[in-house]
């Protein structure tokens, strides 16, 4: 898509405000609305670079607050991309711009001076598809996002229930009707809302149903380019948990919040095709149906880098409860068709729409970082034809702690290559220091879980 690079404010009457947003490491938009003055004359606002050195529970992280970005809360400028302006959702007078931030951030230690753009998610994607194009492709991705639909009970185990679909109404679930329409039905509010927000938004959904969870949901999304696509899980994520709040529930990406039950899952879909002038041009099928060497290629590479990776899948201590059920989620980096626990499988399809899907990121965490890991891995696959390994037993074990992940990460200098070493090691820095806090809470760890990750999964 061309870049539009001017804007004019005449082109949206009625419009007063602008959100200015970006993705942190979390996925939890940060950002300001500003008038449309404001916007006009910087094209984006201004913003504290502190937030990149601050953790989901509100603390600051020692490693990456004054070591990587500046203690003194500099600003940066948060420029934003025109091309993602859209109404905001049930707001005509407002805009939502996706921004990135840029400026130099120059810290008091050593003088030691990076650009905000270093830190940024989208940035990083939008770096890996640069090296895609390089060498002769483009992709085309498909997310499904899970999520749970869930309502305060404390005083329980855990302390949250199945949401009621409105204050006044008492029907409830009670256990897991996977797949029901009636249960769907009580929540036509909630997904009519759902459904004109992402038409506001230009988020390309398909469709929903009840997952196989208790109070569990899932949406589909059409396939599209990877950026426009990671924007719209973005938004997505927001816009669920804004109409949820609006309608006197919570609307949950939570990695685990049942024990019993499968965690919530981020699937991507994914296939390449060959740049330029081709016949065919999938890359990962012939015309007679049969995989091309490119597509195991791109499977070893995510096998090879999963360990590292699962830092980026799945970014919390509590996401770890989602591997620890094989019934629900692989626990090694395995690879195969259609069966639902591999990590990486290939559905059954035709030969034009042949992919990979990715099955280990959950719904915590960063659809950027996502999506630039899974990408880097595959492409070093394919540059170095790297072996599939279809044995299970033979795949790589993933890690079943945080700790070890962020350890494999910023020991892959494939990944850290991919997604730059500034990010990598303020990226680790917040998660292990949210490890600490959660660890350190005196009520426990799961009582950390749900003051931080109910809400801010």
């Amino acid at each position: 898509m061309p870049q539009t690079t001017s804007f004019d404010p005449s082109d949206w009457p009625g419009v007063q405000r602008v959100e200015c947003a970006i993705s942190d490491f979390g996925a939890i938009p940060r950002g300001k609305i500003v008038d449309l003055a404001s916007f006009s004359a910087q094209l984006g606002c201004r913003l504290s670079s502190a937030l990149w050195g601050v953790t989901l529970s509100g603390d600051v992280a020692a490693d990456v607050l004054g070591p990587i970005v500046p203690a003194d809360f500099s600003d940066m400028l948060l420029r934003a991309d025109l091309n993602t302006l859209r109404p905001r959702a049930g707001r005509p007078h407002e805009l939502s711009a996706i921004c990135e931030p840029h400026g130099p951030l120059v810290t008091r230690t050593g003088g030691h001076s990076i650009d905000a753009n270093e830190l940024s998610p989208r940035a990083a994607l939008r770096r890996v598809l640069r090296q895609l194009e390089a060498s002769g492709f483009r992709a085309t991705v498909a997310p499904e996002l899970e999520f749970f639909l869930l309502h305060p009970a404390p005083g329980q185990q855990p302390p949250w229930s199945a949401a009621r679909p409105a204050p006044h109404m008492r029907a409830q679930e009670r256990a897991c009707e996977s797949n029901s329409l009636e249960r769907l039905a009580h929540f036509e509010a909630f997904f009519d809302a759902i459904y004109a927000g992402c038409a506001d938004l230009g988020i390309p959904i398909t469709g929903h149903d009840h997952e196989a969870a208790f109070s569990q949901f899932e949406i589909n999304f059409a396939p599209g380019e990877p950026l426009a696509q990671a924007d719209a899980v973005s938004r997505f994520k927001s816009l669920v948990k804004t109409v949820a709040a609006r309608q006197g529930f919570i609307a949950s990406f939570h990695p685990k919040p049942f024990a019993d039950e499968p965690g919530t899952g981020m699937h991507w879909h994914l296939s390449l095709q060959h740049l330029g002038e081709h016949d065919w041009p999938h890359a990962f099928a012939s015309p007679d149906g049969r995989d091309r060497d490119a597509l195991h290629h791109f499977a070893a590479g995510l096998q090879h880098h999963a360990q590292a990776a699962m830092a980026i899948f799945s970014p919390h201590d509590a996401s770890y409860q989602r591997i620890q059920r094989p019934d629900a989620s692989a626990t090694r980096a395995s690879f195969g068709s259609e069966a639902r626990d591999l990590a990486f499988r290939v559905p059954d399809s035709g030969p034009t729409a042949r992919r990979i899907e990715n099955r280990l990121p959950g719904g915590d965490s960063n659809p950027y970082l996502v999506l630039a890991t899974t990408l880097a891995a595959g492409l070093w696959g394919m540059r170095t034809s790297a072996s599939v390994t279809l044995d299970p037993k033979r795949c790589l074990a993933l890690p079943t702690d945080l700790l070890s992940a962020c350890k494999a990460l910023q020991h892959n200098t494939v990944l850290r290559e991919a997604l730059g070493d500034t990010l990598v090691d303020a990226y680790c820095g917040i998660l292990r220091a949210e490890n600490q806090s959660r660890t350190a809470h005196n009520k426990g760890t799961h009582d950390w879980d749900a003051m931080h990750l109910l809400e801010g999964a």
